[in-house]
């Protein structure tokens, strides 16, 4: 690919939020609230692991150990865009995030079991 100038395109998800789309990559540190970010994320993560959720850590292919591989996974930008809605919406308003790419595996197995486990407004002690 390098030979023929070809560039792979960047896996990316969109949320909008008051009328603003945010955009996050895989590992994204750029945005302003990265911090409350990845901290709201940590927060969901560990809900999930109680619930069950092992990350399917055959999906990352890079030459990685174990715990390497499970914190790759756990910044795909679909569950940071999944954070930033958390944030800034009220418990019980849809979360609707975009892909430029197809979501692997793990983060579609994440994704229902945040729609399971979040779902009803009461629920939301969504991460208080």
């Amino acid at each position: 690919m390098k030979a023929k100038g070809i560039k792979k395109v960047p896996a990316c998800s969109s949320i909008e939020v008051g009328g603003v789309f945010h955009e996050f990559f895989v590992g994204d540190d750029s945005h302003p609230e990265t911090r409350q970010i990845n901290m709201m994320l940590e927060d969901i993560l560990e809900r999930l692991k109680v619930e069950g959720y092992v990350g399917n850590t055959k999906e990352v292919l890079l030459d990685l150990d174990e715990e390497g591989k499970e914190l790759a996974l756990s910044l795909h930008s679909e569950k940071l865009a999944v954070a930033y809605g958390f944030l800034k919406t009220s418990p019980g308003t849809p979360i609707r995030i975009v892909k430029n790419l197809r979501i692997c595996r793990d983060c579609h197995v994440a994704m229902k079991m945040i729609s399971k486990v979040f779902e009803s407004g009461d629920n939301c002690q969504r991460l208080q």
